[in-house]
């Protein structure tokens, strides 16, 4: 779905009125819709409309708006592209911040979830979800969230945030399974050697 509304960024103003339903946005797609018809027209079927050198101006600054356009919407697609939410989810998205700061994980999750359940492409949510189950030290769910908030054009915008996660969940990871293989170490080491007992080895 994504992949196919950036098609529309290729048509000056299309892209806004498609992912926000921009008025301006869209009576700029209509004029550029008449404006190529009328070059078209003055073009192959009334060529006498406009003379030859007009003509050739006309289409070189067509071509130029049509190129500043197809830049600029690429450019800005990931911030059209982001669900507006209501102030309800907002609200809840708050309140999952605190829950996060007061250390009330299980409380941040249940609200991100619903979050998530409703706006599956809003990353902020995404992240601070990754941030708890890092505190609960579920790292393996976590570096799948974070790959799937990778694979989202509105996660483009967090990449630093998300090279910063991958890596304190690695360290964590990699301090946990030292820890692991310490206490694997010390139990072998504490168990008592079997002594042999005077006079019994003589029965």
């Amino acid at each position: 779905m994504i992949a196919s509304s950036r098609v529309t960024c290729f048509w000056p103003g299309l892209a806004a009125a498609w992912c926000r339903g921009n008025s301006t946005a869209l009576s700029l797609a209509i004029l550029s819709m008449w404006s190529l018809c009328f070059l078209i027209l003055a073009t192959f079927v009334w060529p006498q409309w406009v003379s030859t050198w007009a003509l050739r101006g006309l289409w070189l600054l067509a071509i130029a708006a049509w190129i500043v356009s197809t830049v600029r919407s690429n450019w800005q697609f990931t911030r059209l592209i982001q669900v507006a939410k209501p102030l309800a989810a907002k609200d809840n998205f708050l309140l999952a911040q605190d829950d996060y700061l007061a250390g009330n994980w299980f409380e941040a999750e249940a609200k991100l979830l619903q979050i998530l359940h409703e706006y599956p492409r809003d990353a902020e949510s995404q992240l601070l979800l990754v941030g708890v189950l890092r505190r609960t030290k579920r790292f393996r769910p976590a570096l799948r969230r974070l790959a799937a908030l990778e694979s989202l054009d509105s996660g483009a915008r967090w990449r630093y945030e998300i090279r910063q996660e991958r890596a304190v969940i690695e360290r964590r990871m990699a301090e946990v399974d030292e820890d692991s293989a310490e206490n694997e170490s010390v139990v072998e080491t504490e168990v008592p050697a079997v002594e042999a007992v005077p006079g019994l080895s003589d029965k």
